[in-house]
């Protein structure tokens, strides 16, 4: 059975959630609704990158197609790498390069990168001829996802334009996911063998795994992206699934820590993830 690295639209809703004491106050306003005209089924937005948005709409018929959105303008771009079949989603943009995956016609995903001319697909070398590669973000140069191998874990790798690096965060026993990355900082989920839901979010600063577990978590937690000192993603517990985002600070020395996780939870309801990093 293959696994591939589509994101399912799900609806969604938003709730404030209450300030820290000592926190300052702020409002956040000026909500716009963007949805694809041709998204009779649903438009999910998932990266920006200055005015340009990108994400994938559900047709009437439930597929799913890929596509960039200019905010200035207000105006949709297909994003439809040539091989594609059935299925596109894009994931990420820096610049002029959107990232995503696609399922082609045998019904195998692959990865791409679209530079605005030019599609390339990125199916990493280990998985196999199957591609069963997922492109997940991006932050310059350097493309980060992951791919399944014959036993549909899953291992998180950096793409720099020729080379896959490998990253499997010591506690993972049933696959790693990397899901974004800002300048060196990568972020993404782990599972162990602790449950068949129950994943780990992770931050890695290039030399050094951090696990991060929202302490209302009791049935996993998932680091989805992270801009400057600012993490999001989301935690599972006995009624559901719900979005947090948390704030990075340091911890001095000699406390063998290197971060400290300062979370705080928005009720972002949605779907939880399926096993092996949820595609």
């Amino acid at each position: 059975m293959n696994r591939h690295f589509i994101l399912l639209i799900a609806a969604v809703t938003f709730a404030a959630a209450p300030l820290a004491k000592g926190q300052p106050d702020f409002a956040i306003v000026n909500f716009t609704t963007v949805d694809d005209p041709l998204g009779t089924k649903g438009t999910q937005l998932l990266g920006i990158y200055e005015n340009t948005i990108v994400g994938a709409y559900v047709d009437s018929s439930g597929i799913q197609h890929g596509f960039s959105y200019n905010d200035s303008t207000s105006t949709f771009t297909p994003v439809a790498p040539p091989l594609a079949g059935p299925t596109t989603v894009a994931w990420g943009v820096s610049g002029n390069t959107i990232v995503g995956d696609y399922v082609d016609s045998a019904s195998e995903a692959h990865g791409f990168s679209y530079d605005g001319s030019t599609y390339t697909t990125l199916d990493d070398p280990q998985a196999g001829q199957s591609g069963n590669t997922g492109a997940t973000g991006i932050s310059g140069n350097t493309v980060v996802g992951l791919y399944l191998d014959s036993n549909y874990f899953a291992h998180a790798f950096t793409y720099t334009g020729s080379t896959f690096t490998y990253l499997n965060d010591p506690l993972a026993t049933e696959g790693t996911g990397a899901f974004g990355i800002y300048g060196n900082d990568i972020v993404g989920t782990y599972y162990a063998s602790d449950g068949e839901s129950y994943g780990h979010g992770y931050i890695y600063d290039g030399s050094n795994y951090t696990t991060v577990d929202d302490p209302l978590g009791t049935n996993g937690t998932g680091v989805n992206g992270i801009y400057g000192n600012t993490i999001v993603g989301s935690y599972s517990d006995n009624s559901g699934t719900h979005g947090f985002f948390a704030t990075i600070v340091a911890v001095p020395e000699p406390t063998s820590a290197t971060m400290l996780i300062v979370a705080t939870t928005a009720s972002l309801l949605s779907r939880r993830r399926r096993r092996h990093l949820g595609f």
